[in-house]
């Protein structure tokens, strides 16, 4: 069995037939670009045979819909890791554990647009046709929450920006009121209330809107970082000795140590740095994580109509606003749901 990660590993299964060739001749795109452009204009027949039949079935299957979905749903999965890494590698050069190799920031769907790009421009048959390149997907904004339409406009604004080159570019040009109007912005955004508004539609949802929501966030944790509130965060991470587990009935005790251990990863952005976390442990060691294991099997185990049941219950008596112990069950419940579906 496989550990490491790889993006491949999560394509679209229609995609299945894109692999291969992604792998072999899109792979180091972005990070050796001049070797990669002398591979592709010596490209041998059989070689460029194996990219046009990829070509030509997704134009058939109309697939390039899907592999421009699937590059939106990653960007911000690897933006994540790349700054994961770059903690990492600082703590590296203070004295700490040897950091993974860097992580792509490019999703590699990407480059194979990029790939047939290039062949297009070379004038080589059928990619000159270009009927496979990237679509961006169009949000339906009928669709949006009317609880939440003061932020169609902030996302339409900032939400197109996608990509790590794309926010360069706008650092480059952001003028003083801009960010202005994002501090704004992010001080609505970060209300408790407001963000489980959003964190509550936003969770498995893969909309084009909920991206363009996502992408603003991302924008906003860059020019607005975030700072700590300390009444959030004691309550978020509560001392272990003022818990009383005693609360939780005595068929779900089992869940008041991984409560403690995992339930402070809350938000949408805890619960991924949490997940991308467990992946580098994988990168560097090889092996699946044991808090991965560990969380898989309690999902497992949680899924029960009893337990659920029970759970329930517990919450309408002890709600999470008021008990630190019901707030901690609920995140990590959250988490195993989003993570680890049945």
């Amino acid at each position: 069995m496989k550990h490491g990660w790889d993006q491949l590993d999560d394509f679209p299964n229609q995609l299945d037939y894109v692999r291969e060739v992604a792998r072999k001749y899109a792979s180091y795109r972005n990070s050796d670009p001049e070797r990669w452009e002398r591979t592709i204009r010596a490209l041998q027949p059989e070689e460029l045979k194996e990219i046009t039949d990829v070509y030509r079935e997704m134009a058939r299957r109309n697939h390039a819909e899907v592999l421009s979905e699937w590059i939106v749903e990653q960007q911000l999965l690897l933006t994540r890791r790349k700054e994961r890494w770059e903690e990492l590698k600082k703590a590296e050069e203070a004295g700490g554990p040897t950091a993974p190799p860097e992580p792509q920031s490019i999703p590699l769907g990407e480059q194979l647009f990029d790939l047939f790009g290039f062949l297009a421009s070379q004038h080589v048959k059928p990619f000159a046709d270009r009927h496979v390149r990237y679509s961006e997907p169009r949000p339906d904004w009928n669709r949006f929450p009317a609880e939440l339409e003061w932020l169609r406009e902030p996302a339409m604004k900032w939400g197109v920006y996608q990509f790590d080159e794309q926010r360069d570019e706008l650092d480059r040009r952001i003028t003083p009121e801009e960010v202005e109007e994002l501090r704004q912005i992010a001080k609505r955004v970060r209300e408790p209330a407001e963000r489980q508004r959003i964190d509550s539609w936003m969770r498995g949802n893969d909309s084009p809107e909920a991206a363009m929501v996502m992408w603003m966030r991302a924008v906003l944790a860059e020019f607005v970082p975030e700072q700590p509130q300390l009444g959030l965060e004691e309550h978020l991470r509560p001392d272990p000795a003022l818990l009383d587990w005693s609360k939780l009935p005595s068929r779900l005790r089992y869940l008041s140590s991984p409560a403690q251990k995992y339930g402070n990863h809350q938000g949408m952005d805890g619960q991924t740095e949490f997940m991308i976390e467990m992946v580098d442990e994988q990168e560097v060691t090889g092996e699946i994580s044991p808090r991965y294991l560990e969380l898989e099997k309690l999902a497992e185990r949680v899924r029960s109509r009893e337990d659920r049941a029970l759970i329930e219950r517990w919450f309408n008596r002890f709600p999470q606003g008021q008990h630190p112990e019901a707030a901690l069950v609920m995140s990590l419940l959250v988490m195993l749901d989003d993570y680890f579906p049945s």
